[in-house]
């Protein structure tokens, strides 16, 4: 993908965005133009440049499953947490070493995936998931 197809955000009724991406793209900018799609439930990027999981995308408020994978995140932001509704979360593929307490809150958080990450060991907040 060598540019975001300004045509998607006219799907009013789209719930699924699967984009494969280009290092040149922002994450942070294609997530503020998905604001005005009120019915986005699922987003996933793979193989964009993207150190840290935007605050564009924690705006995503109704987003279930976000999977950010292949795109060298280290970082996981507190924000996380305002994506309450999120059942499914994937950063398989990246450089983290941590995750933030506030993973914890994610209370409807069922699937949680880590692999090829750079944990030497299990966050202890995964304890506080009570649905993984």
């Amino acid at each position: 993908m060598t540019h975001f197809p300004k045509e998607i955000l006219s799907l009013q009724n789209l719930k699924q965005l699967v984009l494969e991406g280009n290092p040149q793209l922002s994450v942070d900018e294609i997530a503020r133009q998905l604001q005005v799609l009120p019915k986005l439930t699922k987003l996933h990027f793979r193989n964009f440049n993207c150190p840290t999981i935007p605050e564009s995308v924690l705006q995503l408020t109704q987003l279930e499953q976000l999977i950010i994978s292949n795109s060298g995140v280290k970082e996981v932001p507190a924000g996380i947490a305002k994506l309450s509704r999120l059942y499914y979360l994937n950063l398989n593929d990246n450089q983290l070493e941590f995750l933030p307490e506030e993973i914890g809150q994610l209370q409807n958080l069922n699937v949680l995936e880590l692999q090829y990450n750079r944990f030497q060991s299990l966050p202890e907040v995964l304890e506080q998931l009570q649905k993984i």
